[in-house]
């Protein structure tokens, strides 16, 4: 997709957040550090291994596009690491969502925040479809969007590259899919629930398939350099 001839048709922008509004990699890292430090301080050696068994059984429930994914995903790794689906529970809010909260902003990847700006002043809606829950991280980016879902939202319950996400999101924006842009970092999710979806796509990252590192790069200039309403 020609992400610049696209922009005169585009009424609504769609951001995975993880790999694309921040920087995966070195949070991964941070975190990685944060569970060793944990590990020590409880005792627990297999704390390590119950992280990459929730990161690993996810991305296959991913692959397979299953229904009401959360629920298998706590049953599947409470039965291989012998732990009660409670603890597992624990486990994935707390190292998922809330841990990684505070260090979000300082991976944020430039021009996230003025390219939010730009969209909004030229009358463009911003939504967010991520397969993580998604508000308290867009809130610790420092950034806000007009729709946010996520595939663990009961109306979801199905990953990327399932389409539910981002059709149901479309609707609610009351856009059809040609007029929407999805920027994601991975081909085989964002790219894949773009095509379905039928919306254009622009992909983060450093491969041959991306169409930009950061949020100031030429791809964007047509938007951040705009005059509102001239698009």
């Amino acid at each position: 997709m020609d992400g610049i001839a696209r922009w005169d048709d585009c009424r609504i922008v769609v951001f995975d957040i993880d790999g694309t509004l921040y920087d995966l990699a070195p949070m991964r890292l941070h975190m990685a550090a944060m569970v060793g430090w944990q590990a020590i301080a409880t005792l627990d050696p297999k704390l390590f291994r119950l992280i990459s068994t929730l990161r690993r059984r996810r991305e296959e429930l991913a692959e397979k596009e299953t229904a009401d994914f959360e629920a298998v995903l706590v049953a599947d790794v409470a039965a291989s690491m012998g732990r009660s689906e409670a603890a597992i529970r624990i486990a994935l809010s707390d190292w998922f969502d809330r841990r990684p909260l505070p260090y979000l902003k300082r991976y944020r990847v430039p021009g996230a925040q003025e390219l939010f700006l730009a969209l909004r002043q030229r009358g463009i809606q911003i939504g967010v479809l991520s397969d993580h829950r998604a508000v308290d991280k867009l809130t610790a980016l420092g950034l806000s969007a007009d729709l946010v879902l996520s595939a663990v939202d009961p109306e979801i319950g199905v990953q990327k590259p399932h389409a539910k996400g981002l059709l149901t999101l479309l609707d609610r924006a009351g856009r059809h899919p040609a007029e929407a842009i999805m920027i994601g970092d991975r081909l085989d999710r964002d790219g894949a629930i773009a095509r379905r979806a039928g919306t254009g796509l622009l992909l983060r990252g450093t491969g041959p398939d991306a169409n930009f590192q950061r949020f100031t790069d030429p791809i964007f200039h047509p938007v951040l350099e705009a005059t509102p309403g001239a698009l």
